[in-house]
């Protein structure tokens, strides 16, 4: 569904919502342009640290956005090449990305720089977010030094491994080719007193390196990146060991098909198990255009499933309760005029009551798949499901308790008469897919329903999340904090969503609660 990269810029948009919504986490890299003496480019720094973060993301399925490629490096801004940017200047830069990438949530961001001179900055950053509430997390590089410092053959003064045998070994390992001979290989002692004052290097050490770049070599730079590699990990395992970000929805609402079921309408066990382990603190629902009753045998398979919006909104059931507590009809001169219109022209359709299903004769398609669906809630969940064919409106009994109207049309054109003849009257009209057009109620849609749940439990919208696939899900979206597109959706439900998920092929829903809501 994604791309092999792990390099979010190389992504388009949707599947960087895709990976946004799916990742642990997010790195930011940040970098430096700055000289590293006679022997390394000056994007040394930068170049490091990108395939670091690049075999991180690798390991821990993770993506990565691209490294800024300028830092703080004032001790160096006296070497040719070198560009430094004031802190404060860095600092507002990293927290306009960061707060940019929050938008989208991702679980986690991590910032990482090999260039230790933007510690400052990082971690200035971190103690912004965590003000306004918000964790940024950090890689750490600076204590390399202690971990490699039995491979040198020669100790590296006073600490500092700045374009030392360790960043010419790494380079030479990562980039071959990348190093340049040097025919001076010897070591620049520092002026008397440097340590102890600001001061540029190009003062303090000109040819701009420390220790010696003879000792450098690609086999010491393997054991050196092992070592890197390994303190990476261990800090991202504790990074992605921390507790989940807050995601965990006091009530979940889920669309049937092409959402919670698979294309053969089945509730995998993964799902199942998901949404059990979620309704041990929230309320979940199920939300179709399916008549209740058929709703009511998939529920079986939602442990802790309270309520269930059928009918496209027009009805909401509380199975705690054992009866519908929301019910919005057609109006019963609406749905009398309409069924005779519709019939006066040809057209086929399905009428759903509060009990009962109707269906108009000839529509033998729809026939014969309500009597295979008919046999399936038999033999499967034994909930004996029955339809009745119709001539005329009179043989509707129960028309004051209409719920739907579905036409069966796939001709453009009289798609269109439909939207003409139910004009003149206060009707919701919403496409369900395949050819389906629905009629309800003027007001009817899922997101009402959902609000007057939310409403009835005193759960805000922004506790809320909501899953769904198709157009008829868009309403539910605007009616949720947490909005989630299945990998399989239309189009408008990926643009509008806040997250994208895996398809419903792919258990898109438990991927989604798994990542966001059940961390350990």
């Amino acid at each position: 569904m994604i791309r092999g990269t792990r390099d979010i810029s190389t992504l388009n948009w949707l599947d960087a919502k895709r990976a946004l919504t799916l990742s642990e986490a997010v790195i930011v890299p940040l970098g430096s342009t700055e000289q590293h003496g006679f022997c390394l480019p000056l994007d040394t720094d930068t170049a490091i640290c990108m395939r670091a973060c690049e075999d991180l993301c690798k390991k821990y399925n993770l993506y990565y956005y691209p490294i800024i490629p300028f830092g703080q490096t004032w001790s160096s801004s006296g070497h040719a090449g070198t560009v430094h940017i004031n802190e404060r200047i860095l600092e507002d830069y990293v927290k306009e990305i960061v707060s940019s990438l929050l938008k989208w949530r991702p679980k986690r961001i991590v910032l990482y720089s090999f260039h230790n001179g933007n510690a400052e900055v990082i971690r200035s950053v971190q103690r912004f977010f965590s003000d306004e509430g918000t964790t940024i997390y950090k890689l750490d590089s600076t204590k390399l030094l202690d971990s490699v410092g039995k491979l040198l053959e020669r100790p590296i003064s006073g600490g500092v491994w700045h374009a030392s045998e360790i960043e010419i070994s790494l380079m030479m390992h990562l980039y071959p080719g990348s190093t340049f001979a040097s025919n001076n290989h010897g070591v620049f002692g520092e002026i008397k007193g440097a340590r102890l004052s600001e001061i540029k290097w190009i003062h303090a050490n000109p040819a701009g390196y420390y220790g010696d770049p003879s000792a450098a070599s690609p086999e010491l730079g393997e054991k050196v990146y092992a070592e890197l590699f390994r303190l990476l990990c261990g800090q991202l395992d504790i990074v992605l060991q921390s507790g989940s970000d807050g995601l965990f929805p006091k009530l979940v609402v889920l669309d049937l098909d092409g959402t919670l079921l698979t294309d053969d309408k089945k509730v995998t066990a993964r799902v199942s198990d998901a949404l059990s382990r979620v309704g041990e603190r929230s309320l979940i629902g199920l939300a179709s255009g399916r008549y209740e009753k058929m709703i009511s045998a998939i529920r079986d398979r939602i442990p802790n499933c309270r309520f269930s919006i059928s009918c496209n909104g027009a009805m909401v059931f509380d199975y705690a309760l054992g009866k519908a507590v929301h019910t919005i009809h057609l109006e019963v001169e609406t749905a009398c005029s309409l069924l005779e219109s519709f019939l006066g022209e040809g057209y086929s359709f399905t009428v759903y009551t509060d009990d009962v299903m109707y269906m108009t004769k000839g529509l033998d398609k729809a026939r014969r798949k309500m009597e295979k669906v008919e046999r399936y809630y038999l033999d499967v969940y034994g909930i004996q499901l029955s339809h009745v064919e119709i001539n005329t409106a009179a043989d509707i009994t129960d028309k004051e308790r209409v719920l739907k109207i579905v036409i069966y049309e796939h001709d453009d054109a009289r798609i269109g008469q439909v939207y003409s003849m139910t004009d003149p009257y206060e009707v919701t009209l919403e496409p369900t897919g395949n050819g389906l057009l629905s009629i309800t109620h003027g007001g009817v849609d899922k997101g009402a329903a959902l609000q007057f749940i939310q409403q009835s439990y005193r759960i805000d919208q922004k506790d809320t999340a909501s899953f769904g696939d198709y157009v008829n899900d868009l309403s539910l979206y605007g009616k949720s904090g947490i909005s989630v597109a299945m990998g399989n959706a239309a189009a408008e439900n990926l643009i509008e969503a806040n997250f994208i998920t895996l398809s419903n092929e792919e258990d898109g829903i438990a991927a989604f609660l798994e990542k966001r809501c059940l961390t350990v």
